[in-house]
């Protein structure tokens, strides 16, 4: 078995905590199942804590290595497998939680039944924290992929790029108004 070791460090826009991803459940009392693998260190306090998954979400855990900090602080997104409560299927989304509280949401896909092949992964928010990209898709080779950006407020979404795997998170122009990445051009 390998060693749990951390990754997928980001700090938070204030510079008070480092979230981290462990496949380690138990770094903290109270872990175990329920916890997601997302941790967050308080760099004042030194405390440690794991985002706990909501029942109603069934099992989350953390798996792409990505997190995203909203602008303000107040929010993480990262990249998860799911098996939902209703087990109505397993697969790869975007998973958004509140840091203060914890309480999370499924954002993409929603609505949708997960599967092993398809899902979203890979988060970045925009400046303003009212949008979010992330890459739909392309976890296989058959499969193709897309960058979607999602209105967080409206739920309404706009393709960016079609690839097949090679689709990777971007960045967001400072102002919000663009978003760069890196695809194959001949499959866009």
């Amino acid at each position: 078995m390998l060693p749990a070791f951390p990754f997928g460090a980001a700090w938070s826009p204030d510079g008070q905590q480092i979230a981290f991803i462990s496949m380690d459940r138990d770094l903290v009392p109270g872990g175990g199942p329920a916890c997601t693998g997302v941790y967050l260190r308080d760099l004042q306090s030194g405390t440690l804590r794991c985002l706990v998954t909501p029942p109603e979400l069934g099992t989350v855990s953390a798996g792409d290595g990505r997190l995203s900090w909203s602008g303000d602080g107040t929010r993480l997104a990262f990249g998860a497998w799911i098996s939902p409560a209703d087990r109505s299927g397993d697969g790869r989304a975007v998973v958004v939680a509140e840091v203060a509280t914890g309480a999370m949401q499924r954002v993409a896909p929603d609505g949708a039944t997960l599967t092993l092949d398809t899902g979203a992964k890979d988060p970045v928010w925009s400046p303003d924290g009212a949008r979010l990209a992330y890459v739909m898709g392309g976890l296989h080779p058959a499969d193709t992929g897309q960058i979607i950006i999602e209105d967080l407020a409206s739920g309404a979404t706009q393709q960016l790029g079609r690839a097949a795997l090679a689709l990777t998170p971007g960045s967001w122009a400072p102002d919000g108004t663009r978003y760069a990445f890196s695809s194959p051009a001949a499959m866009l």
